[in-house]
């Protein structure tokens, strides 16, 4: 070993990080601010070289808490970063959206809005440089960025680290795949930003990895005692031998040393040769121990790598594992060795079901990449999935059924058909769901699909509930003239918050107001009934059907009903009343127009009945006396009727 990667005899080494000293000291200079160190740091590596552990390992030493519980007196001094004065913020993207992360940063500033867009970034990038302290920033597991949504991890590399990267007064440490590596650094100066390989020799020992499989090994660590692990020269060389053959890959050792716990029978010391090199050696390795086909291994872990979850609850994986192989025992797999250092079962507490995960995200990596035909298997978990829906009534389908089954059907190249159904438009997650349906050519989609991907966005929005999802695809149904789908909504029994009416392609559209018409007048001068609700629409004068306003006036009136699709073209001026300020003042129901959405609030009770998000594209709003919502937008005009049941919540 070189100067650079020597470790220093006589000191404790990290307990949670072993082998990587030279990394841990660059980062605590990195962590202490030393002029010679670039102030962006960039871990990447081969998926199983232990990126998250070392980003988790160094921020434990910056955190004071968690510094008491690490043996620092004991360690080599120059692991050790000084405890900043402020600890670094610590996004987690698996937790956060893309838009959500620079709102978390912002927050951590004081900052309370953003706009959206690169405007937002320049404006936090602003309130960043204004800061008197440099922030710190760690990201770790950024593959995980925004799963719900298409190609996550890639828009929070382009929109939000590079532009946080290339901002003066950030300091940023990132755990990034190889793939994102030039799209993060690809603006910055040589001197702005240091990219550390951990498949590089420089940056591992294998005394220091060997001697992590040797402290995991040891019974006085809480291992179980194995014939080889009792002596502590027979243990040494067992270690040596496991991080000798796995060069640098973290993960591989791991997974050996979770094999010999799972089956120790039959494992034989000396036979060195024998031990894998890479993930996919581990999967043959372990099986043939256990006495398994390893091809049988593959497909029993092939439901979880295929998922696009975090965890499948045990009943789905057991389905799904029937879907591919009805040959493949479920129950007796997940009572045996097999699956156990792949798989991680959580049983939460009170409940007898399970959950299954896989250890680590590299296993699915490795199984996918050996799958020879991947939109077969995906065909028929996506069909297993379709007849998990009870009665096909997606409201009662377990949640990943429900959210999960478009990313499958997408690979599967079965999607364009499933996007017939309104039910899972309305249950789905909209994110989610929106993801996938963007992926397919826009020549593939039928009507109903298309109508979703332009009402999507508003589904999408923060807190949206099934009731408004309905009853905005009810109304978008209706605005594209796809009553049937509308009335496939209503049909769901679904309390929903207000009702579409009717809808008029009117692009020219300018203003709406409530209003009422009176009766013509019969031959003896009387007016025959009451007035009738009605719609005033403005429009450019001259359009057909407008009625035109005084002399010179660049806009007409077009008089619609108001409950019914239905022009009145009989109608004249003089017949036509808008709606009063004390008409409107005396109505139950009252307007609030927000930025993004519209409140409609109970004047008697002082709450808000329900929320009514609004497009960019919103041209004007009128609420009738009657409560009778008019939305005008730069293509059409809407009218939805407002329920009051008490059981409505807002979004």
């Amino acid at each position: 070993m070189n100067d650079a990667t020597e470790r220093r005899e006589g000191y404790t080494p990290h307990p949670y990080v072993g082998g990587r000293d030279a990394v841990l000291r660059l980062l605590a200079e990195w962590g202490a601010a030393r002029p010679e160190v670039p102030r962006n740091v960039v871990l990447t590596g081969t998926p199983g070289t232990g990126r998250t552990r070392l980003i988790a390992g160094f921020v434990a030493l910056c955190d004071d808490e968690l510094r008491r519980r690490l043996p620092l007196d004991e360690m080599d001094p120059a692991l050790v970063p000084p405890v900043p004065p402020v600890p670094p913020l610590l996004p987690q993207p698996g937790r956060l959206t893309v838009e959500d992360f620079p709102l978390m940063v912002a927050s951590a500033l004081g900052l309370e809005t953003l706009s959206e867009g690169e405007a937002g970034m320049e404006e936090l990038g602003a309130a960043l440089n204004a800061s008197s302290e440099p922030v710190t920033i760690v990201v770790p597991e950024i593959e995980r960025a925004d799963r719900r949504a298409a190609r996550g991890a890639e828009r929070l590399v382009n929109d939000v680290l590079n532009p946080l990267a290339r901002t003066e007064n950030v300091r940023l440490l990132l755990d990034l795949p190889r793939d994102f590596v030039h799209p993060l650094t690809r603006d910055l100066a040589d001197d702005a930003v240091l990219v550390l390989d951990l498949d590089h020799p420089q940056w591992w020992e294998t005394e220091g990895l060997a001697a992590q499989v040797e402290a995991a090994l040891d019974p006085r660590s809480g291992a179980p005692e194995l014939p080889f692990s009792r002596d502590s020269t027979a243990r040494a060389a067992v270690a040596q031998a496991i991080a000798g053959r796995a060069g640098n890959n973290v993960l591989v050792m791991d997974l050996v040393v979770r094999s010999l716990f799972a089956a120790p029978e039959g494992f034989d010391a000396a036979d060195h040769g024998a031990l894998p090199r890479t993930v996919d050696e581990a999967l043959t390795w372990h099986a043939e121990r256990v006495g398994l086909d390893p091809g049988t291994l593959r497909t029993a872990l092939t439901p979880l790598a295929l998922s696009t979850a975090d965890e499948l609850p045990e009943s789905l994986w057991c389905r799904l594992l029937a879907a591919l192989d009805d040959r493949c025992d479920a129950s007796a797999l997940l009572g045996s060795p097999a699956l156990e250092p792949f798989v991680s079962v959580r049983r939460e507490s009170g409940r007898r079901a399970a959950r299954l995960a896989l250890t680590h995200g590299a296993i699915g990596t490795t199984v996918r990449s050996g799958i020879e035909d991947i939109r077969d298997r995906q065909a028929r978990i996506a069909v297993s999935l379709l007849e998990a829906v009870p009665d096909q009534q997606w409201g009662r389908a377990d949640p990943y059924v429900r959210d999960h089954i478009a990313d499958h059907t997408l690979e599967a190249g079965l999607l364009p058909q499933l996007l017939t159904d309104p039910a899972l438009f309305v249950h789905a997650d909209p994110v989610r769901l929106l993801a996938a349906v963007s992926e397919v050519p826009a020549e593939l989609l039928g009507s109903p699909a298309r109508t979703y991907l332009r009402i999507a966005p508003l589904l999408a929005g923060n807190g949206v509930s099934v009731p408004v999802r309905a009853a905005l695809l009810d109304m978008a149904f209706v605005q594209d003239g796809l009553h049937e789908y509308g009335h496939a909504v209503r049909r769901l029994g679904i309390d929903l918050p207000w009702q579409t009416l009717w809808s008029l392609h009117l692009p020219c559209v300018r203003g709406v107001s409530a209003a009422t018409l009176t009766p013509p007048e019969d031959p003896d001068g009387r007016t025959p009934g009451l007035p009738a609700p009605a719609a005033a629409l403005v429009v450019p004068a001259g359009t057909a059907g407008a009625l035109p306003l005084e002399e010179g006036s660049e806009v007409g009136l077009l008089v619609h009903d108001l409950n019914r699709p239905a022009l009145l073209d009989d109608a004249e001026l003089d017949r036509l009343t808008l709606a009063s300020g004390e008409a409107r003042a005396a109505a139950p129901l009252a307007l609030d127009p927000r930025p993004q959405a519209i409140e409609i609030w109970d004047r008697v009770e002082g709450r808000v009945v329900t929320t009514f998000p609004t497009e960019q594209s919103l041209v004007d709003v009128d609420l009738s006396p009657e409560g009778v919502l008019l939305v005008a937008t730069e293509s059409s005009v809407t009218a939805v009727s407002i329920r009051r049941g008490p059981s409505l919540a807002p979004l």
